[in-house]
């Protein structure tokens, strides 16, 4: 195993962060498409962790449990760029290798993949073909707003995905050909449509032609792949589709933890939970600081209605970060299914002390209609059903309410008109236990088939 320290910017402007972060990000791409037999890369998301840290190679190393560290540092002037880099062996601190370079910021990107093989015969292992190690020189100014897309689509926030696509966006004004910033926006309006900025028909077309033309122009990038699975999985409900797109992407770069994470997501949501879980093992073998992977282990426990389990990885992910609302917003739903509806409320009311994601506002109204607290219930269904002006309002939420109310059929209505929308949350249909009240009706089934759910329903 090899973890890849961020970066550090010796330029001191912090302007220039963006770069040293995505240099980062690009080192740990490149290693992970080295033999995967015999290499792991740490994700970001753990690596990050130590930005600016004063601890050892040795302390690091043994959170990590990596046998390699890999640090560097990046000072930018001008159009041009100064990188250094060192592979040490974390066991004795020795320097297996280092190297400088001093390029144009145009050859960036082939400096990246020097760098990855040159570790790479540091280590003995086998090398990508030369065809795949190849990167095309690209111009700097699209390369910095690339870069700059990437960090903040990493913010995962509205805000933040707009500017991303912004930046991605003037990337291909210059450079055409990018493939990964066409995959950059295709990923940024999958999670647009989560958070309600984008109506699920025009994000998935958006999504799916920047997707489609990423893996058009270079079809060996797992991100590429990724991102095209994410959108057979999300919008076009093709379901063989999707899972032959995220094997692509694992396949290409086995240290890619996004494709793990949306893999073992899929897998859940057609009842293939064994397989999930071993997805998500993956991903949090990669990533083992990141919350969400720690996180959605759970995904498999709850959907097995495996309840005590679910509650108690959640209860120790909240132990190492108490304010993390998806894990309260999981920890609600659970406590729902457990008929625990005081202290699912709680944790639902805490969630949206902490953010006003989408989901929050229809798990606490569904608890509330359960827990015998109807009024309230009504009234945040009143305020979710309100014109929205500009807003996407997913129909599965509505739904929820009404079935925490007992109004069957008024919850197949909104079922259907999120059917009519190709909602994104219409995936979770089969295996999500909140539609257990309503699994046997004959309406809910012709739902699950016009899916192509019927077949492999429980």
């Amino acid at each position: 195993m090899l973890a890849v320290l961020p970066f550090e910017n010796l330029g001191g402007d912090p302007e220039q962060e963006y770069f040293a972060d995505g240099l980062t990000e690009e080192m740990i791409s490149h290693l992970g498409q080295l033999d995967p037999r015999r290499l792991g890369v740490i994700a970001r998301t753990s690596a990050i962790q130590y930005k600016n840290t004063r601890k050892s190679i040795t302390e690091i190393s043994s959170e990590l449990k990596v046998s390699y560290v890999l640090e560097g540092t990046v000072r930018c002037e001008g159009n041009g760029a100064r990188i250094t880099t060192q592979l040490i062996e974390a066991l004795d601190q020795t320097h297996v290798w280092s190297a400088s370079y001093n390029r144009d910021l145009r050859d960036i990107l082939s400096l990246q993949a020097d760098v990855a093989r040159q570790v790479g015969r540091a280590l003995s292992l086998e090398l990508l073909p030369e065809a795949a190690a190849k990167s095309p020189a690209f111009d700097p100014t699209a390369h910095e707003s690339y870069l700059r897309g990437r960090f903040y689509f990493g913010q995962r926030t509205e805000k933040g995905l707009k500017k991303a696509i912004s930046c991605f966006e003037t990337a291909l004004s210059v450079e055409p050909n990018c493939a990964r910033s066409y995959s950059g926006i295709a990923d940024c309006c999958g999670l647009l449509s989560w958070f309600g900025a984008l109506a699920p028909k025009e994000a998935g077309q958006k999504a799916a032609a920047a997707a489609k033309r990423a893996v058009e122009i270079d079809a060996s990038l797992s991100e590429c792949h990724a991102s095209l699975g994410l959108v057979r999985f999300w919008h076009d409900w093709h379901w063989e589709g999707a899972e032959q797109e995220f094997l692509r992407a694992i396949e290409l770069n086995p240290s890619y933890v996004t494709a793990y994470q949306w893999y073992a997501a899929f897998l859940n949501t057609q009842g293939r939970f064994e397989e999930a879980q071993t997805a998500q093992k993956c991903a949090r073998e990669l990533d083992p600081f990141s919350l969400i992977s720690n996180m959605n282990v759970t995904d498999s426990f709850f959907f097995s209605r495996q309840y005590d389990s679910a509650v108690k990885h959640l209860v120790a992910v909240l132990e190492q970060e108490p304010r993390f609302f998806p894990a309260l917003l999981q920890l609600g739903r659970v406590y729902v299914q457990m008929e625990l509806y005081a202290e699912a409320i709680a944790a639902f009311e805490q969630a949206l002390q902490l953010s006003r994601e989408q989901e929050a506002l229809p798990a606490l109204a569904h608890a509330y209609a359960l827990a015998g607290r109807a009024e309230e219930a009504r009234i945040i269904l009143n305020e979710m059903t309100k014109d929205n002006i500009g807003r996407y309002v997913a129909s599965p939420m509505i739904a929820r309410i009404y079935l925490g109310m007992g109004e069957f059929e008024t919850a197949l209505d909104w079922l259907q008109k999120g059917l009519e929308e190709r909602s994104y949350w219409m995936v979770f249909l089969k295996e999500d236990p909140v539609y257990d009240p309503i699994r046997s009706h004959p309406r809910f089934g012709k739902l699950l088939k016009l899916m192509g759910l019927a077949s492999q329903s429980v």
